[in-house]
């Protein structure tokens, strides 16, 4: 009837024939594609189909932390069930489930979401969640993508400046003071 992209899905007869991907921590992970092919009469003649392997995704996601200031930043993928599709070398894929984040609940395609959440490893970062925007009249996987940065890290910009702040205060205090 239209353009598919099915969710991601294990490829394990394949993953016997082919390397291992350069990127997934999984043996190998596949997306279907389809689109019907009509004739010039607008008559149906049959289904293209495809596999995409995840390995694009990861390295699209490795090139765009290489232009962010990755320090400790962690850019996960996650399927509409909030299983984790894309992990980390800390997070491997498939291994944890993030539905009880703060920021992952109730998130529809017309919202995101920032909170302090704490993670399975009971340690807390801010967080960020974003669900995918259907594309067109296609609605999508409903992949969601979470950032997530170590919160003593991600709020220590603001304590240098409340430090500088309270010292250059300190400092104009005693200038007053002494004029």
């Amino acid at each position: 009837e239209g353009l598919y992209f099915g969710d991601a899905h294990d490829a394990f007869l394949l993953a016997k024939m082919l390397p291992k991907p350069k990127w997934d921590d999984l043996p190998l992970r596949l997306v279907d594609v389809s689109a019907p092919v009509h004739d010039e009469n607008g008559n149906f003649i049959g289904v293209l189909c495809g596999h995409l392997s995840l390995d694009w995704a990861f390295e699209t996601r490795e090139r765009m932390l290489d232009q962010l200031s990755r320090d400790q930043l962690d850019l996960l993928v996650l399927n509409h069930e909030g299983k984790v599709l894309m992990g980390t070398p800390h997070l491997p894929s498939l291994t944890v489930n993030l539905n009880s984040l703060s920021t992952v609940q109730g998130l529809s395609n017309t919202t995101r979401q920032v909170a302090i959440d704490t993670w399975p490893d009971q340690k807390k970062y801010l967080t960020a969640s974003v669900r995918e925007t259907p594309f067109r009249n296609y609605p999508g996987m409903g992949w969601i993508f979470v950032a997530r940065k170590p919160l003593a890290v991600a709020l220590e910009p603001a304590a240098n400046l409340s430090k500088l702040i309270l010292i250059a205060g300190a400092g104009t205090a005693t200038l007053f003071f002494v004029i």
